[in-house]
């Protein structure tokens, strides 16, 4: 138990970005303050019509969602301020995660209506700490190394067998 410990255990390392993703597939909300803005597009003919010009920038976000949105803060160009990531929808959630400041999101449905965002800011998501809480983090990391260490330890013992000198004394 001490050579595996020694040799197998101190030496796992669980990556920053697997103990996100293990969180995130398990449904846990991404927590911390995020701006954005929502258009809300008034039919699936509208969202055709600007959702891809709106996401390689060929026209100004806030000015199409004065334009045409129907939802909240249309006449601020969607702007819905500063609030916690873990308060928004889930669709809003996702997208807003997979963009850089100033990007906007792909067109995506949002309680039976197409909808689009843009990322005015948001904190640093990329480190687990910014994201959940010290037990969370401790717990994931926690089944993590245990998922690595299974394999682990049959690799090293199975070594260990293959390099294994026997003397036989009378």
């Amino acid at each position: 138990q001490n050579l595996i410990g020694r040799n197998v255990f101190r030496k796992i390392i669980v990556p920053q970005d697997g103990i996100l993703e293990f969180y995130q597939a398990r449904g846990g909300k991404f927590t911390g303050d995020i701006e954005i803005a929502l258009l809300i597009y008034p039919s699936i003919n509208v969202a055709a019509k600007y959702g891809a010009d709106l996401k390689s920038k060929k026209n100004d976000f806030k000015k199409i969602t004065r334009l045409v949105s129907v939802g909240p803060n249309a006449e601020s160009g969607g702007v819905l301020g500063k609030m916690s990531l873990a308060d928004l929808a889930s669709p809003i959630q996702y997208q807003a995660q997979k963009l850089e400041e100033g990007q906007v999101s792909n067109v995506f449905s949002l309680g039976g209506q197409e909808a689009q965002i843009m990322l005015i800011g948001k904190g640093d998501y990329s480190k687990p700490e910014n994201v959940m809480d010290e037990t969370t983090h401790a717990q994931i990391t926690a089944t993590l190394r245990q998922q690595k260490a299974g394999t682990r330890v049959a690799d090293y013992i199975a070594q260990l067998k293959n390099k294994a000198i026997i003397n036989i004394r009378n």
